[in-house]
Protein backbone atom coordinates (compact mmCIF):
# COMPACT_ATOMS: atom_id res chain seq x y z
CA UNK A 1 0.00 0.00 0.00
CA UNK A 2 1.41 3.40 -0.67
CA UNK A 3 0.24 6.57 1.46
CA UNK A 4 -0.19 9.63 -1.10
CA UNK A 5 -1.36 13.19 0.12
CA UNK A 6 -3.97 14.36 -2.45
CA UNK A 7 -4.76 18.18 -2.77
CA UNK A 8 -7.02 20.04 -5.18
CA UNK A 9 -6.00 23.11 -8.17
CA UNK A 10 -8.28 25.92 -8.57
CA UNK A 11 -9.96 24.13 -11.53
CA UNK A 12 -10.73 21.23 -9.66
CA UNK A 13 -7.96 18.79 -10.25
CA UNK A 14 -7.11 16.24 -7.14
CA UNK A 15 -3.31 16.42 -7.42
CA UNK A 16 -0.51 14.24 -5.33
CA UNK A 17 1.54 17.14 -3.52
CA UNK A 18 2.43 17.16 0.17
CA UNK A 19 3.21 20.37 0.48
CA UNK A 20 0.31 23.10 1.00
CA UNK A 21 0.61 26.41 -1.07
CA UNK A 22 -1.61 29.29 -2.03
CA UNK A 23 -0.86 28.79 -5.28
CA UNK A 24 -3.26 25.81 -6.04
CA UNK A 25 -6.14 27.80 -5.47
CA UNK A 26 -4.62 30.43 -7.80
CA UNK A 27 -3.42 28.28 -10.80
CA UNK A 28 -4.84 25.70 -13.21
CA UNK A 29 -4.09 22.06 -13.24
CA UNK A 30 -2.42 23.37 -16.58
CA UNK A 31 -0.65 25.96 -15.26
CA UNK A 32 0.52 24.92 -11.83
CA UNK A 33 2.57 22.30 -13.79
CA UNK A 34 4.84 25.30 -15.79
CA UNK A 35 7.92 25.08 -14.98
CA UNK A 36 7.83 28.75 -13.60
CA UNK A 37 4.90 28.05 -11.06
CA UNK A 38 6.45 25.09 -9.82
CA UNK A 39 9.59 26.94 -9.23
CA UNK A 40 7.92 29.52 -7.23
CA UNK A 41 5.95 26.68 -5.10
CA UNK A 42 9.31 25.06 -3.97
CA UNK A 43 12.66 25.51 -5.95
CA UNK A 44 12.65 21.68 -5.43
CA UNK A 45 9.70 20.98 -7.90
CA UNK A 46 10.82 23.27 -11.17
CA UNK A 47 11.99 20.01 -12.59
CA UNK A 48 9.02 17.62 -11.92
CA UNK A 49 5.68 17.49 -12.77
CA UNK A 50 3.06 17.71 -10.36
CA UNK A 51 1.17 13.97 -10.63
CA UNK A 52 -2.96 14.33 -11.32
CA UNK A 53 -4.60 11.53 -9.17
CA UNK A 54 -6.24 10.19 -12.12
CA UNK A 55 -3.01 10.00 -13.93
CA UNK A 56 -1.85 7.88 -10.81
CA UNK A 57 -5.03 5.95 -10.82
CA UNK A 58 -4.08 4.72 -14.69
CA UNK A 59 -0.99 3.81 -14.19
CA UNK A 60 -1.85 1.93 -10.66
CA UNK A 61 -4.26 -0.55 -12.41
CA UNK A 62 -1.57 -2.20 -14.54
CA UNK A 63 0.42 -2.74 -11.24
CA UNK A 64 -2.30 -3.68 -9.13
CA UNK A 65 -1.01 -0.89 -6.54
CA UNK A 66 -3.21 0.10 -3.50
CA UNK A 67 -3.08 3.29 -2.41
CA UNK A 68 -4.17 5.17 1.03
CA UNK A 69 -5.68 8.49 -0.04
CA UNK A 70 -5.41 11.39 2.42
CA UNK A 71 -6.69 14.26 1.58
CA UNK A 72 -5.30 17.09 3.14
CA UNK A 73 -8.33 19.79 2.85
CA UNK A 74 -12.27 19.78 2.64
CA UNK A 75 -11.90 21.24 -0.92
CA UNK A 76 -10.27 18.50 -1.88
CA UNK A 77 -12.61 15.44 -1.05
CA UNK A 78 -14.96 16.07 -4.15
CA UNK A 79 -11.95 16.13 -6.89
CA UNK A 80 -10.78 13.27 -5.14
CA UNK A 81 -13.89 11.55 -4.76
CA UNK A 82 -14.64 12.35 -8.88
CA UNK A 83 -11.41 10.96 -9.92
CA UNK A 84 -12.12 7.12 -8.27
CA UNK A 85 -15.52 6.76 -9.26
Amino acid sequence: MVEVDIRSTKDGFAILLHDDSPLLQAYTYEHLNTQDVRRKMNPGYEHYEIPSLDEILKVSEAYEITFNLDIKDSKSVVPTLQSIS
